[in-house]
């Protein structure tokens, strides 16, 4: 049986290392937050999200789905965005009128949402499972639910408690708590995110520990500002590239530092490491290459920044630098499963990395590293793995070819399109095999 390939070949072009511009795509993360209060107040979209052809496919996602909320669809699908599916499910469980069926596609269905529906359900909400039970897809019923003290199982995902927090106050009756202490939070700075953006609003939650109190809501919410501010997450790529030495400099128009997004916490840090120096322009953030790179293993805890592992991980591989990565083990429930991943696609360059149970690790020795220019590089339906690892094998092997190359558009429809202002040559062609 036949089955088509879009792959695409890449090759770094020295001859113009510096002085270069790389956009970025829009925060996902402040994005999706800030769509949803908006929503939450029944505004129309459709001005806010005007050039989605440039949105990330994600963003793109939600829109629609909130969308054919409101034009009464009683069909609803994410698409492959596991942030939509968290963030339409606690929204439909608060606000719809109807029973809807809410699903996605690809891997969605075999992303767990379990501990979102059952603190739904503690809520009150109607949500049943139409497949194999604690994943999507879901029908949704419309429910009566009133605040109540809940407890919530936050380990695999910070998005389950962000749902729960943006739909506070549409729910009835005072004394909703959610307490997520007996599990623990993964990815603490996106939860943090959550909680600013809703201050923006006028939305208040008190927090002890890892226990979040509805407080109050001292304003309407009137910003529908959601573009500014350019993605601190995709920035990884542009701090691999000048890590790697792809251009001694990149300028990042409209990212913000300081900025609301946690990964904006240690990118910078971590890359000094690398040689690469942060510094403020007027519009945005610069990077720099100083040559000045650590030898030392690379150490992290990466429970707070789980979607910079494949970034380390690419550029670790790259400069030979050994690593151990730890509170890593939710990656396994991402669009791919990113451990094995990692795993799989760094053997082909000669990186043995060893996996176990919450870490990732490399020696930094390379093993048989084949210099064969038409290595494939399988991205896993992921985007990450597509974005993170591909400049990696160029530098390694001087040129690689990317299978379904299009899986950028979930977070960054144009990363491509930027690689070829940096001065690498691209072709495309559909292999079949």
């Amino acid at each position: 049986m036949s089955k088509n390939y879009l792959q695409l070949f890449l090759q770094h072009n020295r001859t113009e290392p510096t002085g270069h511009i790389l956009h970025l795509p829009i925060s996902k993360s402040l994005m999706a937050r800030r769509l949803l209060l908006v929503s939450l107040r029944g505004v129309n979209l459709g001005p806010i999200c005007t050039d989605r052809a440039r949105l990330p496919e994600d963003i793109r996602s939600l829109v629609q789905a909130l969308e054919v909320s409101h034009q009464g669809g009683s069909v609803i699908s994410v698409g492959e965005s596991g942030t939509a599916m968290r963030f339409m499910a606690a929204y439909l469980a608060a606000k719809t009128s109807r029973t809807v069926r809410l699903e996605g596609t690809a891997r969605q269905h075999e992303r767990p949402i379990a501990p979102l529906v059952e603190a739904l359900r503690q809520l009150g909400a109607k949500l049943e499972y139409l497949g194999q039970p604690g994943y999507p897809p879901l029908s949704i019923e419309p429910a009566q639910i009133r605040g109540e003290a809940i407890e919530l199982d936050a380990s695999a995902s910070s998005q389950y408690l962000s749902a729960l927090l943006l739909i506070g106050a549409c729910i009835e009756g005072g004394g909703y708590k959610i307490d997520v202490s007996r599990s623990g939070l993964a990815s603490a700075p996106y939860a943090q995110m959550t909680l600013e953006v809703l201050r923006e609003q006028g939305v208040y939650w008190h927090q002890t520990g890892q226990i979040y109190e509805y407080s109050t809501r001292t304003k309407e919410i009137t910003s529908t500002t959601t573009l500014e501010e350019a993605d601190w997450t995709a920035a990884s790529y542009a701090y691999e590239l000048v890590a790697i030495g792809a251009v001694e400099s990149l300028q990042l128009p409209q990212l913000k530092l300081p900025s609301l997004q946690g990964d904006s916490l240690y990118l910078p840090h971590i890359f000094e490491s690398f040689g690469v120096m942060t510094e403020p322009y007027e519009s945005g953030i610069q990077l720099s290459l100083t040559h000045a790179r650590a030898d030392s293993m690379l150490t992290l805890d990466c429970s707070s920044c789980p979607d910079l592992v494949p970034t380390f991980v690419a550029t670790s591989v790259a400069l030979g630098r050994s690593f151990s990565l730890d509170g890593v083990a939710h990656l396994r429930i991402k669009e791919s499963d990113r451990l094995e991943a990692l795993r799989t696609e760094c053997a082909k360059v000669g990186a043995d990395l060893q996996l176990y149970p919450s870490r990732i690790a490399w020696d930094g020795k390379y093993t048989s590293r084949h210099n064969d220019t038409a290595t494939v590089l399988c991205t896993h339906s992921d985007h990450r793995m597509a974005m993170a690892l591909a400049p990696a094998f160029v530098h390694l092997l001087g040129a690689v070819q990317v299978e379904a190359p299009e899986v950028v558009a979930k977070s960054f429809p144009h990363f491509w399109d930027e690689l070829s202002q940096l001065g690498w040559v691209r072709s495309q062609s559909l292999l079949r095999c």
